[in-house]
């Protein structure tokens, strides 16, 4: 999953819209958007998502991925 013009591989945060300024250059995130109240946060892996998770530099959300060429998604993140 991911946007048109986004990376075709990794995973993708749907999240509240903030500044995501601190994610730049931390390993496994690769961009962020935002349209109006969200924003769609691309990550190279769940893993690298959780680890941001971890430090506490990741923003709450609902992670998406693909599993078996389909589109899987986790429960939100509070």
């Amino acid at each position: 999953m991911s946007l048109p013009d986004g990376p075709s591989s990794g995973v993708l945060l749907i999240t509240p819209a903030a500044d995501f300024s601190a994610l730049h250059g931390r390993q496994g995130f690769i961009s962020a958007r935002v349209f109006g109240a969200l924003a769609a946060v691309h990550w190279s892996s769940p893993l690298m998502y959780q680890r941001a998770v971890q430090a506490g530099v990741a923003p709450p959300g609902t992670l998406y991925g693909t599993s078996r060429g389909r589109l899987a998604g986790g429960a939100p993140r509070s």
